[in-house]
């Protein structure tokens, strides 16, 4: 779903503003009445009803344009796609021309809203010339192929009110000449349609987000352990070569002896039973991807490319391929923009502040907060946390907002903390630490479990690796209400175990974890826990954990 934003002069240009498809009728009434939208386009009648339901409060609204199926019923200023189209056959050739060369780069085209984790959307005002800068400078920074030599294929997924998602699936793949094949509307759900599309389609550049690549690893997962004894040894002993590969490669380029083996009875098939056996760029998109999940792939020598950005600089800002990558970091800037960590502490952790044409003009009607997000010598000032070590490569370690402040003024930086247990303690999904003005430190842990394909929801039902982990320490635990307010003494043993093995760590001498509550749901976004991407939206007090 999209809509177009109201101009000064109705016959100069369009401006587009998208909605997740799953959004409400009031989420899409405020952006509608905030972009002053005076059209919206709608794929279906399910579409148009919430809009139909808002749009007596949409008063610069003229015209709803359904582009699939036919109108359930035709009302005043709703139209078919073949309906709008005609409403141009009497405009001049001569007119056209004056909208065209009427446009100029500086000016918004886009409008992208933001969802932060306080307060209303911010609309991000983009230009053609952010759009068509950012993907130049990103084509200089990663290998794409070009025809007539050879030609990219692509597979579209992500919703496209997301600027990544129009970056690397529109706009880069326009510029290249490159085959883009749209993926159904179930793709991005648990268990949806997107490994089939991938098996079809058969990518040269995979473009994937931390929840996809969770979602994929755990199929892998699913099918070692389901594979027969010695087929299962097999991938272990692979898995462990790949790791091994990888450090070889950082030293001395020498991969180990196996390796061949490994890759021709392993690896590869592996890529072929994603979809990906073509795959030369495995790009991660978003935040939030784990130390595991990276590990993970990397043992099946699979590379993921963090790419870092956020809306305010059109997507992109830094990206990592394989003749310029680190692991665990976030690659280095595009060519042509710039950063600095300013602020920084005794550890050189610091805030960063971004600097190039790739970033925005502002948001709209909202001149405070463009002024808090950018200063007088145009940097960009994130509200990331992280490092820029010595040969550039950027490494995120969190938000400012979710550093932890103790009673003692020490200053905590959390989610290293929180990746760290889930490494320590693998049935943990989610892990949260609090303690903003406490003595000490607690956490909240959500276990892996099964997720509802249909409203992304989770059951009761642990996931089978957490039932064999269990099975293998001996616990009868099978649901998440099993193992809640400790019923599992086996369980609550190796969390606790876990934990100690952070608290015993130097560095997390004066911040101890001495609380801990294992959640009888896990977080989701239909429960509100969670934002788009998936990422926690708020630290709960430790008074919640008893």
């Amino acid at each position: 779903m999209s809509c177009v934003g109201r101009q000064q002069n109705p016959s100069s240009r369009g401006i587009s503003v998208g909605i997740f498809p799953n959004n409400s009728s009031q989420a899409c009434r405020f952006i509608a009445e905030n972009s002053e939208a005076n059209i919206f386009m709608v794929e279906n009648d399910w579409q148009l009803q919430k809009i139909l339901k808002v749009q007596d409060h949409l008063r610069h609204l003229k015209a709803i344009v359904q582009y699939k199926d036919k109108l359930t019923k035709k009302l005043p200023n709703t139209y078919t796609w073949e309906e709008f189209l005609t409403l141009g056959v009497t405009i001049s050739d001569e007119m056209l021309d004056k909208v065209i060369d009427s446009q100029k780069p500086n000016q918004c085209c886009m409008l992208v809203y933001t969802m932060g984790t306080t307060g209303p959307p911010k609309a991000v005002m983009l230009s053609h010339d952010n759009i068509t800068w950012t993907s130049a400078a990103v084509l200089q920074s990663l290998p794409y192929t070009y025809p007539p030599e050879n030609q990219e294929v692509l597979v579209s997924y992500l919703p496209l009110c997301l600027i990544n998602a129009q970056i690397f699936e529109i706009w880069i793949p326009v510029t290249i000449g490159a085959s883009i094949f749209f993926a159904e509307p179930d793709a991005m759900k648990i268990q949806g349609s997107l490994i089939n599309t991938l098996l079809e389609v058969r990518p040269t550049t995979f473009c994937g987000v931390p929840e996809v690549w969770e979602e994929l690893m755990q199929r892998m997962r699913s099918d070692q352990m389901s594979a027969a004894s010695f087929k299962r040894n097999l991938i272990v002993w692979a898995r462990k070569m790949g790791l091994k590969a990888y450090k070889n490669r950082e030293s001395d380029d020498h991969f180990p002896l196996g390796f061949r083996v490994a890759k021709k009875l392993v690896y590869h098939k592996v890529r072929q039973d994603l979809g990906l056996d073509r795959c030369l760029q495995f790009l991660s998109l978003g935040s939030g991807l784990s130390k595991e999940i990276q590990d993970f792939f990397l043992s099946y020598n699979i590379i993921l490319m963090p790419i870092y950005g956020m809306t305010e600089c059109t997507g992109p800002h830094s990206v990592s391929y394989q003749k310029e990558f680190k692991l665990y970091s976030c690659g280095k800037a595009i060519a042509g923009s710039h950063n600095l960590v300013r602020n920084t502490d005794q550890e050189d952790i610091g805030e960063f502040y971004l600097w190039g044409r790739h970033l925005s003009m502002g948001y709209l009607n909202n001149e405070y907060k463009t002024k808090k997000a950018f200063d007088q010598k145009g940097w960009l000032h994130t509200g990331d946390l992280g490092t820029l070590d010595n040969e550039g490569f950027i490494h995120i370690i969190g938000r400012i907002e979710e550093v932890i402040i103790t009673n003692q003024g020490e200053k905590i930086f959390p989610v290293p903390m929180e990746n760290m247990l889930k490494e320590n303690i693998p049935i943990i999904h989610h892990a949260i630490i609090v303690g903003n003005q406490a003595k000490f430190l607690s956490v909240l842990l959500t276990l892996k479990c099964e997720i509802s394909s249909d409203t992304g929801e989770p059951h009761n039902m642990l996931t089978q690796e957490v039932i064999n982990f269990c099975r293998k320490n001996n616990s009868k635990s099978v649901k998440v209400t099993d193992i809640t307010n400790n019923q599992d003494p086996i369980i609550d043993a190796i969390i606790q175990k876990g934990i100690d093995a952070i608290n015993e760590q130097p560095e997390h001498e004066n911040h101890k974890i001495l609380k801990w509550k294992v959640l009888e749901k896990d977080f989701s976004i239909m429960g509100g826990e969670l934002g788009r991407p998936r990422r926690c939206d708020g630290r709960t007090s430790p008074e919640s954990i008893k």
